[in-house]
């Protein structure tokens, strides 16, 4: 679902910037940091939350760490294109556990899969499960991951804020 924009100064991009760094941070360091008072930068912080550009918190596991040990990206293209077909996927892609990501592109495949597992019996499970909800698979391109040189990491906003000016007296 596609959010409004939001208003943003370079306090807010801050705040973010921040908070994505450290989504611990505690209210008063994050304000000492971006030179407000901790009572404004927590209700900017609401703000930011109420209005859904900051989506929640959550831990960054280490995927090896718990013998997550095979991890891949699947380009997928259906044979069936009807809109129940891809409401079906998609709902069957939220639900498994080893599927950490999925999104529905536009171009040669019609969706790619982040997958992270014990083995490659994931993407089998997985491919059956498709199988026998009755979804058919035209191709399915797997690339496995060797060395993750880059986890997700901060959006960078693309929005240049505005400019603060002040006046000389």
């Amino acid at each position: 679902s596609r959010k409004a924009f939001v208003t943003f100064d370079c306090t807010d991009l801050e705040i973010l910037r921040l908070l994505q760094q450290d989504g611990r941070l505690k209210n008063n360091a994050l304000a000492a940091q971006v030179s407000l008072s901790p009572s404004a930068c927590l209700q900017r912080v609401r703000r930011l939350e109420g209005s859904g550009v900051i989506a929640g918190y959550r831990a960054i596991v280490d995927a090896t760490a718990i013998g997550a040990r095979f991890e891949a990206w699947i380009d997928l293209t259906l044979a069936e294109h009807r809109p129940d077909m891809l409401t079906r996927f998609a709902s069957l892609l939220r639900e498994a556990p080893t599927i950490v990501a999925a999104y529905q592109l536009a171009g040669p495949h019609d969706f790619l899969v982040h997958m992270v597992g014990g083995t490659i019996e994931c993407w089998n499970a997985a491919r059956a499960r498709f199988i026998d909800e009755g979804i058919a698979i035209a191709s399915a391109r797997l690339s496995v991951v060797i060395d993750p040189i880059k986890r997700s990491g901060p959006i960078a906003s693309p929005r240049t804020p505005p400019r603060l000016v002040r006046s000389v007296a």
